[in-house]
Formats: C-alpha cells, structure tokens, sequence
C-alpha cells in the first residue's frame, strides 16, 4: 500500500491523508482476515528469523490490532515531547517471542476483527483532535523519533510488515 503520501500534493492537509491511510489499512486488514480460511487460523506466522516465528496467523493479526488504541498515548507523549517505551531492543525482541508463547489464544476471526475495529474508532477519534501545528511534534518510541504523523503513519507500516509475514505463511501452507 505504501504511505500516500508520496502520492499527494503538499497541499493536502495532513488530517485527510493520514485518515485515507487508516480506512485504507483498515480495509485491507479485513480482507487479509477474510481471506483465512478457518483451519489456518492456528497455522505459525512466517517470519524469516525463526526466533520471531512464534506467533500463529490469528495471534499476528491480534498483534496488528493493538496498535491503534496506542497511538492515543503515544500522541499525548509526542506533544508534551515526551517519548516511552525505549527498552533496549534485545528485552523488546524477547518479550515479543516470549508473549504469543505464554499467553492463551483462544480469539475468533471475528473477536479479532471486533478488537481491531475498536482500535481504529480510537485511533480516528484521537486524530479529530489533531491541530494543524502538531503534526510535527514528536518524541522517542522504541527507539525511534515519532512525529504525530510518523504515530499514525506507522500502523500502516506495521500492518504491511505482519500481512506479508501472513502471506508467505498461507504460501507454504
């Protein structure tokens, strides 16, 4: 899908292309969940390094549906340019294999498409309170500066990065 951004004009307020962005990933998350069939919901995720191959098609679509009912804290941080979340990226990597391992999955499709779309109502109710002068303010998040376009921005990034994971999954299947 890649940022639209690249394919606008400047002049688009940023409001409007970060709210196309989040329908757009929206969108394609449930036709990437639809597109599962029910005996492969359990199936392991590809991930090319097999340490980070824990996560089942279902858990790694859970995963994709948190972020978005983040991005409100992550926004109130960006303005106060306060950043959190800066682990050492080791302690980071091994919580995210160590997590999907130790926690009881028993979610639905439709509970994750349920939890996902909360997500999203949360993630577009926090962008109706952007103000025009904020979207470059910013703050460290794991370890990366976020401007409050980059919050946004990065579910979209995250989405593509986990769907494509799921996609190499179903082909070898």
């Amino acid at each position: 899908m890649a940022f639209l951004t690249c394919a606008r004009s400047t002049t688009t307020p940023p409001e409007l292309i970060v709210r196309e962005e989040l329908e757009s990933t929206r969108s394609e998350f449930h036709a990437l969940l639809n597109s599962i069939p029910e005996q492969y919901w359990m199936k392991k995720s590809y991930h090319p390094n097999p340490l980070f191959a824990s996560m089942s098609i279902g858990q790694a679509l859970l995963h994709v549906s948190w972020y978005p009912k983040f991005i409100p804290r992550f926004v109130e941080g960006a303005r106060k340019g306060e950043g959190f979340g800066n682990l050492p990226k080791f302690i980071f990597a091994l919580a995210t294999i160590i997590v999907p391992r130790v926690v009881s999955f028993k979610d639905t499709p439709e509970a994750v498409r349920n939890k996902y779309d909360q997500s999203h109502a949360i993630a577009i109710s926090t962008l109706d309170t952007i103000q025009e002068d904020e979207w470059d303010k910013g703050a460290k998040f794991h370890n990366e500066y976020r401007t409050i376009r980059r919050v946004f921005q990065y579910h979209t990034e995250h989405f593509e990065e986990h769907a494509a994971e799921i996609r190499e999954a179903l082909n070898r299947i």
